[in-house]
């Protein structure tokens, strides 16, 4: 797959799963992902060329236990929102990225 991730992504409110890994897709992750598809559990964006942050809305996805957005360009800081609000988290991958700050 190539191209960007559609902000249409937000009408598959029921979505838990998504694996888009491993393919050409640039741009950013659209904040509909975010704020409208909040029953994800697992969200694999790895291995892309995604850019941009990552958004305080993550937060947004409480139920989220698998986070693999490594090897690709976002940059900024890791939104608290990731470690205060997705307390359900067991695997985190952000590695090869261009995220700069703390994790605290």
């Amino acid at each position: 797959l190539s191209g960007t991730i559609s902000p249409s992504i937000g009408m598959l409110t029921a979505l838990s799963d998504l694996q888009l890994n491993s393919n050409a897709l640039s741009g950013t992750i659209p904040e509909e992902l975010y704020t409208r598809c909040t029953d994800i559990e697992r969200l694999y964006l790895s291995d892309n060329q995604l850019s941009g942050t990552i958004s305080p809305s993550i937060g947004m996805l409480t139920a989220l236990s698998d986070l693999q957005l490594n090897s690709n360009a976002l940059s900024g800081t890791i939104p608290e929102e990731l470690y205060t609000r997705c307390t359900d988290i067991e695997r985190l991958y952000l590695s090869d990225n261009q995220l700069s700050g703390t994790i605290s």
